[in-house]
């Protein structure tokens, strides 16, 4: 994480784009397609009409997710909310809506809050 401090106009910065490059790449996403928004609105994961997927990939996958929204993604913490509520259970459907947000933030130009 990188913090920028402009004291004379009194902005904070923090950047995270190693980082999200990096989890990007650790997770086989860093040549996705890129998405508009975190969460497709219109799909609702069924539990029981998609196989079971490896429940440690895919906590380290949420886990990676909710570094990135606490601290420069706000954006996404509906989608990972949303997604973190199976990392018990978790199945292909899930997968594939954690695999949507690592496209959304592909495509998103700034890692960055500014305070």
């Amino acid at each position: 994480m990188e913090l920028n401090h402009d004291i004379l106009n009194g902005i904070t910065t923090l950047f995270q784009f190693q980082y999200i490059e990096e989890i990007l790449e650790c997770h086989g996403m860093a040549d996705s397609q890129l998405v508009k928004t975190p969460m497709n609105p219109n799909t609702t994961p069924t539990l029981l009409a998609t196989p079971k997927i490896n429940m440690t990939k895919y906590q380290q996958c949420v886990g990676s997710l909710m570094h990135a929204m606490v601290w420069t993604c706000p954006d996404i913490a509906h989608a990972v909310g949303m997604v973190s509520r199976h990392t018990a259970a978790s199945r292909q459907a899930h997968m594939t809506a954690v695999k949507r947000i690592f496209c959304y933030l592909r495509g998103t130009s700034d890692y960055k809050l500014t305070y």
